[in-house]
């Protein structure tokens, strides 16, 4: 399947699923080659659910078989690559383990994921991610991000 990733004219658009996956008082958080950190997740496929495709990228980023838990937030994400103009929609979602598996991190493809205590998660992109790790609430949370 492919991922919903498109340019029109100079703008590029994506949509993307991602999770706050904490264990005993730690946070995944993945480190990108150009050393941004973020949470594990990744683009959305044509004909797939945002649910399930942070499940999907959990498993193939990290080798950890999570759970949904519930929606955390919608975040739209506006700033620029490579010079030109990015708009996404991510999708946040409270994940857990999914205890009928084994689970071992190992990190897969172009992702570094690593275990972060809760109170040192700070440097994530985009920034209003950091707002969202810890935040107990039972409603959606709609947040933009402009850089």
């Amino acid at each position: 399947m492919t991922d919903i990733r498109v340019t029109i004219d100079n703008y590029k658009f994506d949509v993307r699923a991602c999770g706050i996956l904490e264990d005993k008082g730690k946070i995944l958080v993945s480190t990108e080659v150009d050393g941004t950190q973020t949470l594990s997740g990744g683009a959305v496929k044509l004909g797939e659910t945002s649910e399930e495709a942070v499940v999907r990228e959990f498993l193939e980023e990290t080798n950890l078989h999570v759970k949904v838990d519930k929606l955390v937030a919608v975040v739209e994400n506006l700033f620029e690559f490579e010079n030109a103009p990015y708009q996404q929609v991510i999708f946040v979602y409270a994940l857990s383990l999914n205890e009928k598996k084994q689970q071992e991190l190992i990190c897969k493809e172009k992702v570094n994921a690593s275990w972060v205590n809760k109170n040192l998660v700070t440097m994530l992109k985009p920034e209003r991610l950091n707002e969202l790790v810890g935040l107990e609430t039972e409603s959606v949370l709609h947040m933009t991000n402009k850089d």
